[in-house]
């Protein structure tokens, strides 16, 4: 690079300079107007020439991050390496987090999947409202977070209307809004079920399971005309289901933020579970509020160790969707920088995780299990109107 050929990747990636001026000062001298001198060509400066003047270059930054000139760069993985190395010399944690954020999502590396086995009866899943099911062939229903005030005039119409689904199994976890089903809550709280004497001692449960930080496995049987030889065994799913999410404001089943305990005191005896339903998403995963992600950092961590193949949450209206992601080494060191608990240190391990998983399956030797999350809900807005697309 000094004297010698450029390599082909630094060719294409080094930025096209159109003008040869460097970059103003605006009136008050501490903004800069950029221009393409700004935009670097490789090698990147060293740390010395950049803590020289501190705040100039963090300006110089800024400034070419909102307002590019046309045609003079093009944005490439490299690009996005350099923006990582100028951040974390001038100690910009929140843009560090944010590049390193962009760069991941827009560059991570295909791997081979686990092909689906061929079935002749496969499982559909739809969302709708504040519930997820899989169709009725399937014959399973999960549903969370069934009430908005959580009487027992809710409740029980919701479990009313659960029951008369034509599904074979119906399982239900509560949310932040069930505060009947939090007997702790409602002893703080004796003004939460509004007069009602009732309790959830009094709900017909109909033909709905209700899980509250425990598993159930269910069986399901093929049908007659559909068995064969290989497929006398009936095919099993261990879901696990909680009602848990972060404190914020007084609602039923919450837990300290920085409680590190709580999902490890829950999951410590579980064997592998199929299906993860939590009330509140794990970070990272389809949890985006407003500026910030609203997920917690120890489900996330938790469910990493057990990868399973579908994760269903909801609490997040707004980021509902869906996403599969293969939770390896590399993911898990990804959501650790993002989440404040790794460094640089983690940053470069983490390259060197990816350029393993990339010679992996390049080579083709690769295969990885994929997980599903799904935030399914279907309301927003201060009358829960339903507002997201339930496609």
């Amino acid at each position: 690079m000094h004297g010698g050929k450029e390599s082909g990747l630094l060719r294409g990636s080094r930025r096209r300079q159109t003008e040869h001026h460097v970059s103003v000062p605006a009136n008050n001298a501490v903004e800069y107007v950029p221009s393409p001198a700004d935009y670097p060509t490789f090698p990147p400066p060293p740390p010395s020439d950049i803590l020289q003047t501190p705040e100039e270059y963090w300006a110089k930054v800024s400034a070419r991050k909102f307002a590019a000139p046309r045609g003079v760069f093009e944005d490439s993985s490299l690009y996005a390496l350099y923006r990582l190395y100028e951040f974390v010399i001038l100690d910009k944690v929140f843009d560090y987090r944010n590049a390193l954020e962009a760069f991941w999502r827009q560059h991570q590396w295909i791997v081979q999947q686990i092909p689906d086995p061929k079935d002749d009866n496969p499982a559909r899943i739809s969302c709708f409202g504040r519930h997820i099911y899989f169709s009725p062939d399937f014959s399973l229903e999960l549903g969370c977070d069934l009430t908005q005030d959580g009487s027992f005039d809710e409740v029980q119409a919701g479990l009313n209307w659960l029951s008369s689904q034509p599904h074979r199994y119906k399982i239900l976890i509560a949310g932040n809004h069930d505060v009947l089903s939090d007997e702790a809550f409602l002893a703080k709280n004796p003004e939460r079920p509004y007069g009602q004497t009732k309790t959830k001692e009094h709900l017909d449960w109909g033909t709905v399971l209700y899980l509250q930080d425990t598993c159930v496995t269910l069986d399901f049987s093929r049908p007659e005309s559909q068995a064969t030889t290989a497929s006398l065994e009936p095919r099993k799913l261990t879901i696990f289901g909680s009602p848990w999410t972060p404190q914020y404001g007084i609602s039923a089943f919450q837990y300290g933020p920085s409680d590190e305990s709580h999902w490890t005191v829950r999951f410590a005896d579980l064997n592998q579970p199929d299906i993860f339903v939590t009330h509140g998403p794990p970070k990272h995963h389809l949890d985006a509020r407003d500026f910030h992600r609203a997920g917690c950092p120890y489900l996330a961590e938790g469910l990493a160790r057990f990868r399973p193949r579908l994760v269903v949450f909801g609490h997040i209206h707004a980021s509902y969707g869906r996403e599969d992601v293969v939770l390896d080494t590399v993911q898990r060191e990804y959501e650790k920088v993002m989440t404040g608990w790794g460094g640089w240190q983690a940053v470069g391990w983490m390259a060197v995780l990816v350029l393993w998983a990339r010679l992996e399956w390049l080579f083709g030797v690769r295969q990885e299990k994929v997980t599903t999350f799904v935030n399914a809900a279907v309301v927003d807005g201060p009358q829960n109107g339903l507002k997201n697309n339930q496609s």
